[in-house]
């Protein structure tokens, strides 16, 4: 009986033993899971933090570009090139425009070819430009004339605001 007993224990050690290697060589893989968890999920915060960053970035880049349009209304006079018409209105205020001046000038609307006195949006490839056209409008105020117009000779120069900016200056806030 002795025997039986003991090769039975035996057998018991045995199987004890193949079980503590397979739940050792477990528990190590499990560990192995977890430690590449945590690295993924550090990556991953990470990449959700520069994320942000960028998409801030982008906010202000936009913001920035926005600020450098300026919005000139004058009547479009025929033969002339936008950027002539730009240049010819920021020469009578004192600031002196170059085609490199601006990224762009185009008209503002769909395009309607019965409509001639539309806005000119002109946007600046400086802040600082931009910066000097507002100071000069400044200093002339509201009396700013073309002159050798054939009509309406008046000229408006003004930020060209989002709608929601626009909102924000005029007081009304988010609607």
């Amino acid at each position: 009986m002795d025997d039986e007993t003991e090769s039975e224990n035996e057998v018991n050690k045995q199987h004890d033993d193949d079980t503590k290697i397979i739940y050792t060589e477990f528990f190590e893989e499990i560990k192995k899971l977890r430690k590449s968890v945590k690295f993924m999920s550090d990556k991953f915060n990470d990449l959700q933090e520069e994320i942000k960053e960028l998409r801030s970035l982008i906010k202000s880049e936009k913001g920035q570009n926005e600020k450098n349009n300026k919005r000139v209304q004058e009547l479009e006079e025929s033969g002339n090139s936008l950027s002539a018409v730009a240049q010819n209105i920021l020469k009578v205020i004192g600031v002196n425009a170059t085609n490199d001046s601006f990224v762009y000038t185009r008209m503002k609307g769909n395009g309607r070819a019965n409509v001639s006195n539309k806005p000119i949006i002109m946007k600046t490839k400086t802040a600082q430009f931009k910066e000097d056209i507002l100071k000069k409008r400044k200093e002339y105020g509201r009396n700013l004339k073309l002159p050798n117009a054939t009509c309406n000779n008046t000229i408006y120069i003004n930020e060209d605001l989002t709608p929601l900016h626009n909102s924000f200056i005029k007081g009304k806030g988010l609607q």
